[in-house]
């Protein structure tokens, strides 16, 4: 008896602890699958606001994304919201675009905000003449020739090459700190952890749609006149029509 009673309290407490782990692993993968959603609805609503002057899809971002996520320490959404600051600077084009946004990975393993390297680059890739002495108070460092090719470049209205400059000497600066940061013990473990995330997004996206619809109805019947009649009728005590 007493050994059954055992037995049976362990496999209680161990159906309790799946469950637990069952749902928490849920629980974890909703919130995932909801920053993913979020990361994606801030690069739509960037390019619609600037009307695609990047000449780049969402499709695209989303793959580079994926492909940096996949050798440095930033997860994907970070990239997104590194990239959805880009955007916002619309002299940067796609053919300058995927080394800008490297370049932002490589100064954010520096200086440690993915969101401040992408305005210091975006606004210098903007406007390369005045972009150059912004680096400049920040450590990069440029030649008298580079400076006078890039005001040659901006003045001729080749603004593309203008900005390769600024970006080839970050290159030489910052180039593959990121990567490299992600070939260290604490760098895969970290891409490791946010390869674990795209899978929580995977299991959390498909309940995503459930928890809107559930949403969705509970918000019609607040507003719906059957809330209104139980609300007045719970507040008045009128236990019978509640029940």
């Amino acid at each position: 008896g007493n050994i059954g009673a055992a037995l049976g309290r362990i496999a209680f407490a161990a159906t309790a602890a799946g469950i637990a782990l069952v749902s928490k692993t849920l629980m974890d993968s909703v919130k995932s699958a909801i920053e993913s959603e979020k990361a994606t609805a801030q690069l739509n609503a960037v390019l619609k606001s600037t009307q695609y002057a990047a000449g780049l899809s969402i499709e695209a971002l989303q793959d580079q994304a994926t492909a940096l996520q996949a050798v440095t320490t930033f997860s994907d959404e970070v990239i997104n919201s590194g990239q959805a600051m880009l955007l916002t600077f619309t002299n940067i084009g796609k053919d300058v675009f995927p080394m800008a946004t490297e370049a932002v990975l490589n100064m954010a393993q520096e200086f440690g905000s993915v969101d401040q390297a992408a305005v210091q680059l975006g606004k210098a890739l903007n406007n390369p003449i005045e972009g150059l002495g912004a680096l400049q108070r920040v450590g990069v460092q440029f030649t008298e020739e580079q400076k006078k090719l890039v005001e040659g470049f901006v003045k001729a209205g080749d603004i593309e090459a203008a900005q390769k400059i600024i970006l080839q000497e970050l290159a030489v600066e910052f180039g593959g700190l990121a990567k490299a940061m992600g070939q260290t013990t604490e760098g895969k473990l970290k891409i490791l952890a946010n390869q674990l995330d795209n899978l929580k997004e995977k299991i959390g996206g498909p309940l995503l749609g459930l928890l809107v619809e559930g949403a969705d109805a509970i918000t019609k019947f607040i507003n719906s006149a059957d809330f209104t009649d139980f609300f007045d009728a719970l507040v008045s005590g009128d236990w019978e029509t509640v029940m």
